[in-house]
């Protein structure tokens, strides 16, 4: 994830600053800022003790307001989920205090069920990883695992450990889904390339993606951690909508059929119905496909 535009008190040459220092110790990038954000804490650490200040308090306090910047900048991370629909399976205690936001890399998540729906998801692509080649590993996954298990440890009375454990059922049946979803893809792309439905992604390099990501319930924002599997349902799909097409015939698509004599014309003197009735053997109105998403636009999906 790009960092924000601006950031308030971040001077506009620091990152340059580093990238001098960097060079000038023949240290990567990383390892430089590694190296002075590890010196820094100590320092402030250090400097807490001699003033007597509760440095974990003082830590806490500063990553709530990095947080707050950040939303501030990013806004909230868009699960696409209607939690009045899809309530949090977790339960926090009684005794917790108020919902705070969760800085990952992906970006700032605002709600409690945002978060567990977050972790299982991050907890999934962990373990399918493991399981499998490791192509496309993020990294980072693993430091949102942590940050996300201890919020939702601390706000649930509980440890980071025992919420993952909860949360197996919910993280396997994801990791069901990743393995199951191109073949699925691949099936419905066969099918809508046979009848010669409109695609629901575009088949060429670039193309918008909305319609074949809510059918496999790909809702949240396209991040570096989630695009590798969506580019394997793209692929699967658009790849077998091509095979398809090129065997079938153009003149006995189904679709074809309905879209010229729907709806019926009536006969004249009879009453005109513009939809079907119930228990009628008229063709029921094909309902519309979702409304575009501008957020999965572009062959990245």
């Amino acid at each position: 994830m790009m960092p924000p535009l601006h950031v308030p008190g971040r001077r506009d040459d620091t990152l340059a600053d580093l990238h001098r220092r960097a060079d000038m110790q023949e240290l990567s990038f990383e390892a430089a800022v590694s190296r002075l954000t590890a010196e820094l804490l100590c320092d402030l650490h250090h400097h807490a003790d001699q003033c007597a200040a509760d440095f974990e308090s003082v830590l806490a306090s500063s990553y709530r307001a990095y947080a707050g910047q950040r939303l501030s900048a990013e806004g909230p991370f868009r699960t696409g989920q209607d939690s009045s629909l899809r309530p949090a399976l977790l339960i926090p205690s009684a005794a917790a205090p108020e919902y705070e936001l969760i800085a990952t890399h992906q970006g700032i998540i605002a709600s409690f069920a945002d978060a567990e729906w977050h972790l299982i998801r991050t907890a999934a692509r962990i373990d399918y990883q493991a399981r499998h080649a490791p192509e496309y590993s993020y990294e980072r996954d693993e430091d949102d695992l942590v940050a996300l298990s201890r919020a939702l440890g601390e706000m649930c009375g509980t440890s980071a450990a025992q919420i993952i454990i909860q949360l197996t059922p919910q993280i396997e049946a994801r990791i069901a889904a990743i393995e199951q979803g191109p073949d699925k893809a691949a099936e419905l792309g066969h099918e809508h390339g046979h009848v010669g439905v409109q695609p629901y992604c575009g088949l060429d390099v670039d193309g918008d993606a909305t319609d074949l990501m809510l059918a496999f319930g790909e809702t949240e924002w396209m991040t570096d951690a989630n695009h590798p599997y969506r580019l394997h349902l793209v692929t699967a799909y658009a790849d077998a909508y091509k095979a398809a097409a090129r065997h079938s015939s153009p003149a006995v698509y189904p679709v074809h059929l309905a879209s010229r004599d729907f709806p019926e014309r009536p006969a004249p003197g009879s009453q005109h119905h513009s939809a079907a009735s119930a228990g009628s053997q008229q063709p029921a109105t094909p309902q519309a496909k979702p409304a575009t998403d501008p957020r999965h636009r572009g062959r990245r999906t």
